[in-house]
């Protein structure tokens, strides 16, 4: 098993900017501006991710990779496409500190690669996600989703919950793409070879 951790508390940045910029209309909107942080270190944090990636996909002897955690997977790949593209823009602009619309296609090809390489490879894959609610048109549906790639759920085989702290945590399959049957099932001692196991008993 090859596990890449992500730090989960990156740099945001070397400091507020503090730039001028003459077609400011108003005082607010120049503190606005000059608030505004250049993000460092998140694409050589990326590239490394990119590259021990690839290396362990290679490697004979690994079987498994683990990412740990999927949620800040896809928050270093946006914050290294605008630190990108922050290095793209003149001196004094306002700096860039969301994706357009139009450079989500970079984001989504990235995090499809990423789930869909491995099993190209013979390889399995295991990402570690923190949840949150999911929202339909603004409103909670009560259930809770992978704080991640939005198409996450639709790409994994089985999604595994974890409830409880310490000795009483427990993990339950709550979607399966291997079987209905699998769904609700505990993953016996919460490990991969508990799970492992699980799949096999109940083929």
């Amino acid at each position: 098993i090859h596990r890449y951790f992500i730090p989960r508390k990156l740099p945001r940045g070397l400091g507020n900017e503090k730039q001028t910029d003459k077609n400011s209309p108003t005082p607010d909107a120049l503190k606005a501006h000059n608030n505004r942080v250049r993000l460092e270190g998140y694409l050589e944090v990326w590239e490394d991710f990119t590259q021990d990636f690839e290396a362990a996909l290679e490697d004979k002897d690994v079987a498994t990779l683990v990412i740990d955690t999927w949620s800040v997977c896809e928050r270093l790949k946006i914050d290294s496409w605008i630190e990108f593209r922050q290095k793209q823009q003149p001196p004094g602009a306002w700096l860039k500190e969301t994706l357009d619309p139009s450079e989500y296609g970079p984001r989504n090809r990235d995090m499809e690669t990423i789930l869909q390489t491995p099993l190209a490879y013979g390889k399995k894959l295991v990402l570690i996600s923190h949840m949150k609610d999911q929202y339909i048109l603004n409103e909670a549906t009560g259930n809770m989703i992978p704080d991640a790639y939005n198409k996450t759920q639709a790409r994994v085989d089985l999604m595994i919950t974890s409830e409880g702290l310490g000795s009483k945590v427990r993990f339950t399959i709550t979607e399966s793409g291997m079987g209905d049957n699998l769904v609700g099932c505990i993953v016996p001692y919460g490990s991969y070879t508990g799970l492992m196991e699980q799949i096999e008993r109940m083929k």
